[in-house]
């Protein structure tokens, strides 16, 4: 299902394609903009398969194969006030500390 503009011409560009394709981003749905918490939990219970309500109110959900984090995902920075007291093996790689200021 095409997504038109306001002269009802069908938008799909590279940016459309590449959003479906890598990130599986519908762009023929709606996009809902700062929607309250309310709000999520109805869009995730009616569309998102697997989704349900816990008895204390927590929106659980199944996130497919990939459950948790990857050992190769999780960094350290090695720095002088804390390299004594980690233990760095092969992961979790260490990174080197950002120069002040620098935004990452």
């Amino acid at each position: 299902m095409p997504v038109y503009d306001e002269t009802n011409e069908p938008i799909h560009d590279e940016i459309h394609e590449a959003l479906n394709k890598l990130a599986h981003v519908d762009y023929t749905k709606p996009i809902i903009r700062n929607a309250s918490v309310p709000v999520l939990y109805e869009e995730a219970l009616a569309y998102e398969k697997g989704t349900a309500l816990t008895s204390q109110g927590a929106l659980a959900l199944n996130s497919g194969d990939k459950k948790g984090r990857s050992p190769r995902d999780k960094r350290v920075v090695d720095e002088p006030s804390s390299s004594e007291n980690v233990w760095v093996c092969i992961y979790p790689a260490p990174l080197p500390p950002r120069p002040a200021g620098e935004k990452g």
